[in-house]
C-alpha cells in the first residue's frame, strides 16, 4: 500500500522496472514509452506495448513485470488534485483502463525523457486529457468493494490519522460502525486485517522518511505513527527481514532508489 503527501502530483521516468503486487490511495497513470511491459491487474495479466497508457485509479491491486526492455513514464496523482474527484471518478473504476497515448501528450512526455521539467499545467494537461479518453468511452463503473461508503470512509480516517494513535475502535467510532463490521469490512476487501493495513500506511511513510530526509530512526518511528522505536524496528523486520538501520544503508548506495514512488522500493523486500 502507498500513501502520496496530499496535493501533490509527481511523476518519474523509469527503464525495466518491474515490482510485486501492491495498491495505494492515489492515482497512477503508467505511459509506455519504449519497449513493452506486463502490468499485473487483479490477478490478470495485460501486455502494455509502446504507445500505450493505463490508469491505476486508488486500491487496485497491481504490479509491473518487463521481461525484455520497457521505458515508462509514470504520473502519481492525489484526488485532491482532480477537483472532479469526488463527483465523477470516487469509488469508481475503469472497465476499459488502457487506451493509446496522444500525439500532443507522447510530445509533453518526451520533454520529460530529455530533461526538462514539466510544469504543474504539463501534468493536468496530460491527466485530463488522458482522463478524457476514457471518460468518453463510457467505461466507469463502480467498484467492488464491500461495506460501500464505510469502506471508503474508513480508508480516508486512517489516511489523515494513520501518524496519531489510532486503532480499529477508534476508527470504527469516528465513522459510526462497530468494530466488528469494520473488521470484516476490512478482510473481505484486502484480504488483511485493520492492524495489517495501517502497519503497511506507516512502514511505507516511514521508508519515504528513510530515503528522502536526514531524521533520525527514533524521529522517523514517531513520525510514521509508530509508538517506540522497539516497535517500530520488531515491525519493520516481521515484513522486510532487515532493520530501517540497514535499508538506510543500502538505499544510501543507490541514488537512483531516491526517486522511485513511495513504497516501490520497498516492494521488493517483502518476504
Amino acid at each position: 500500500m502507498i500513501i502520496l503527501r496530499e496535493g501533490k502530483i509527481r511523476d518519474s521516468i523509469f527503464k525495466d522496472v518491474s515490482c510485486i503486487s501492491h495498491f495505494h490511495y492515489h492515482i497512477e497513470i503508467i505511459f509506455v514509452m519504449n519497449g513493452e511491459i506486463f502490468l499485473i491487474r487483479d490477478s490478470r495479466k495485460y501486455l502494455l506495448k509502446a504507445g500505450e497508457f493505463a490508469v491505476i485509479m486508488p486500491i487496485e491491486r497491481h504490479g509491473y513485470k518487463t521481461e525484455s526492455t520497457s521505458e515508462i513514464y509514470i504520473l502519481e496523482i492525489s484526488p485532491k488534485e482532480i477537483p472532479e474527484y469526488n463527483s465523477l471518478l470516487k469509488n469508481k473504476c475503469f472497465s476499459k483502463f488502457i487506451g493509446s497515448i496522444s500525439p500532443e501528450t507522447q510530445k509533453i512526455i518526451r520533454q520529460k525523457m530529455n530533461g526538462k521539467a514539466l510544469n504543474p499545467f504539463e501534468k493536468k494537461d496530460i491527466i485530463y486529457k488522458t482522463f478524457s479518453l476514457l471518460y468518453n468511452e463510457l467505461s466507469l463503473t463502480n467498484t467492488k468493494y464491500e461495506g460501500g461508503s464505510i469502506f471508503s470512509d474508513a480508508l480516508n480516517y486512517i489516511t489523515d490519522n494513520y501518524h496519531e494513535k489510532i486503532s480499529l475502535t477508534s476508527t470504527a467510532k469516528a465513522i459510526g460502525v462497530t468494530h466488528e463490521h469494520l473488521s470484516r469490512v476490512f478482510t473481505k476487501n484486502f484480504g488483511i486485517s485493520f492492524c495489517e493495513t495501517l502497519e503497511n500506511l506507516r512502514l511505507e511513510e516511514a521508508e519515504y522518511l528513510l530515503r528522502t530526509t536526514d531524521l533520525s530512526i527514533a524521529e522517523i518511528a514517531f513520525e510514521a505513527g509508530f509508538g517506540s522505536i522497539r516497535s517500530f524496528n520488531r515491525i519493520f523486520k516481521k515484513y522486510f527481514n532487515l532493520t530501517p538501520m540497514l535499508l538506510r544503508k543500502e538505499m544510501s548506495l543507490n541514488e537512483e532508489c531516491k526517486s522511485l514512488p513511495k513504497g516501490l522500493y520497498l516492494s521488493f523486500y517483502r518476504k
